[in-house]
């Protein structure tokens, strides 16, 4: 099975820039194919048993975190991935890219090709969206009474730079007239005699 990610990184490599290359191997190689395995040992197969891919889906959109308590002992708090349709997504991806190889290469892709685990109804990218949405209006909500003190000092700032430039040109341009003033009296004067 590794060698089946290896074979379908290198295939999508060239459509990738290196981050999202990056991101999609750890979705796969740890986040699906290792937590299979950890929860499933001897799996061996894309071709997932319903209940399987059932569990694995649940813990794909879940994540437990430990917690200490002030006595010492820990809680195990579960709580939704707010990336959990990405993985999806790019599992339904590596299912169905494979399928569609399959027709072109028989012999390379065709062992490999199973039924997809995840449906449209899992993605509900519409729902995600909303949910993706109504954080960034929350943080927005909760920024927004300090809005009239940022532009306060960003005005402040803008204010002292201006000053600083002006007074910096004020002192070039009077170092200019001063070094000229120098300049002129150490300068021996040539009279023209041809004026005369």
């Amino acid at each position: 099975m590794p060698d089946l990610l290896v074979d379908y990184l290198t295939e999508r490599r060239p459509a990738l820039d290196y981050a999202t290359l990056d991101n999609l191997s750890r979705s796969l190689a740890r986040r699906f194919w290792a937590d299979l395995e950890a929860h499933h040992p001897g799996i061996d197969s894309l071709h997932l048993p319903t209940q399987v891919a059932v569990q694995w889906k649940q813990r794909a959109q879940t994540k437990t975190v430990r917690r200490r308590r002030s006595d010492g002992t820990h809680d195990e708090v579960v709580s939704p991935r707010l990336d959990g349709s990405t993985l999806l997504i790019a599992v339904r991806a590596l299912y169905l890219d494979l399928a569609r190889w399959a027709g072109e290469e028989l012999a390379r892709w065709g062992p490999w090709v199973a039924p997809c685990p995840i449906g449209e109804a899992d993605l509900n990218l519409k729902k995600h969206g909303q949910r993706v949405k109504a954080r960034m209006d929350q943080r927005t909500r909760q920024r927004l009474p300090a809005l009239p003190t940022v532009v306060r000092a960003a005005k402040e700032l803008l204010g002292n730079k201006v000053l600083r430039v002006f007074s910096i040109s004020q002192r070039r341009s009077s170092r200019n007239l001063g070094f000229l003033k120098t300049a002129n009296r150490a300068t021996p004067r040539h009279h023209d005699r041809s004026r005369r």
